[in-house]
């Protein structure tokens, strides 16, 4: 978040000449509105049962993507479907 206000900083330094309502928005502002700057530096979790929790949808994920594979490569030895 740091760089990010510093890249701001700078590019309105290097645009004071233009207008201002002409240039983008800041990177800066707009990343600090979503939820704090502890949730956007990724702070330390708040409990273990988020934790846990944040492991576990990790796992099942990663399962529902390994059974989708696992099935369309065992369709591969079905005749007529396989080939």
């Amino acid at each position: 978040m740091e760089s990010l206000e510093w890249v701001d900083r700078t590019y309105i330094v290097k645009h004071e000449s233009e207008d201002p309502s002409t240039l983008r928005p800041m990177y800066y502002l707009n990343l600090n509105r979503y939820g704090g700057s502890e949730q956007v530096t990724g702070g330390p979790p708040k409990d273990k049962k988020s934790v846990y929790r944040n492991v576990f949808l990790f796992v099942q994920r990663y399962a529902k993507r390994a059974a989708t594979s696992m099935g369309i490569y065992l369709l591969t030895f079905v005749p007529y479907i396989g080939p």
